[in-house]
């Protein structure tokens, strides 16, 4: 059973040109320097909280799940979409503390409720209906891509409050600007990889592949930005 679960692994590795290793490894790199630093402030363990998320979430999809496995793409998608709420919530938590707009923070309340809902439909329609695989994709990118595009338009509000305040000075040393823009270029990268990734899929899977890897690889790039803020003396806000 462990040959089993390694052999899928390194053969989903080989066909993504061991992108995910590299996310894993960034995954590992903020979940460790996060669990040292857990009592520096209460926002560390947020970001702990969501780099094991993520690390589960690539061991459950990778590891254990196979195409060959009934239900797989309800199965894998089910946990996108269950990491994708996860993954709101917690920057949901931050923005709240990061942003200054009253406006902004009610229309991700807002939208919050209607990514929950989105969920619920989904594995309601899901377990009532039965859909067809392709149908399930498209449920699936839809909301994932759905919160991807929301929180890269939370990072520009955040940008817009940078510059309108004029504080650009030292940006490199501030925490938020390196969570902020690792979030910002992984979701304006990977949204639309999720709105036509059953088109490229059809068109080339070699294209598909590249793509998923570049996905990986921009996903990784928010662990490391994490990791450094994380590892700068300043609170994560500032």
């Amino acid at each position: 059973m462990n040959s089993e679960i390694i052999q899928n692994f390194l053969s989903q590795s080989h066909t993504i040109f061991y992108a995910n290793l590299f996310t894993i490894s960034c995954q590992l790199i903020a979940i460790l320097i996060s669990l040292f630093l857990l009592k520096k402030e209460k926002l560390v363990a947020l970001f702990f909280t969501y780099s094991c998320a993520a690390l589960s979430l690539f061991i459950v999809n990778e590891a254990f799940l196979t195409p060959q496995k009934k239900g797989y793409i309800f199965l894998e998608e089910s946990t996108n979409i269950v990491f994708a709420l996860i993954e709101y919530i917690l920057f949901f938590i931050y923005f709240q503390q990061l942003l200054f707009s009253n406006i902004a923070k009610r229309i991700m309340k807002f939208f919050l409720v209607l990514l929950a809902i989105s969920v619920f439909a989904y594995f309601l329609y899901c377990t009532q209906k039965s859909p067809p695989d392709n149908v399930i994709l498209k449920f699936s990118d839809f909301i994932i891509s759905s919160e991807l595009i929301f929180l890269a338009g939370l990072c520009l509000v955040y940008y817009f409050e940078l510059f309108h305040k004029k504080i650009i000075a030292g940006l490199r040393t501030s925490p938020s600007f390196w969570i902020v823009t690792g979030l910002f270029i992984y979701s304006v990268l990977i949204a639309p990889f999720f709105l036509i990734t059953e088109e490229m899929n059809e068109v080339s899977k070699k294209f598909y592949y590249i793509a998923f890897a570049v996905h990986l690889i921009s996903f990784g790039f928010v662990f490391l930005a994490i990791s450094k803020a994380l590892l700068m003396k300043k609170s994560l806000t500032s």
